[in-house]
């Protein structure tokens, strides 16, 4: 199975325990763009990696699946 490197978005959460609003510290690191950002609840995680995906969209071409 051949798979295009390309159009590949990956990312990695870490969700650690902390006194905060959600009670959660959650590092998410964009893989390919080797970048790691600490959020402070999932919604916000989902949001960052969302908007990384639909920009990954626009630059490969890609029509959004709205």
């Amino acid at each position: 199975m051949s798979e295009d490197r390309t159009s590949v978005c990956s990312f990695v959460l870490r969700c650690t325990p902390c006194e905060s609003l959600s009670g959660w510290r959650i590092k998410v690191t964009h893989v390919q763009e080797q970048v790691e950002l600490t959020m402070g609840s999932l919604d916000e995680a989902n949001l960052y990696m969302k908007r990384m995906l639909e920009r990954r969209q626009k630059h490969d071409g890609k029509p959004d699946d709205r």
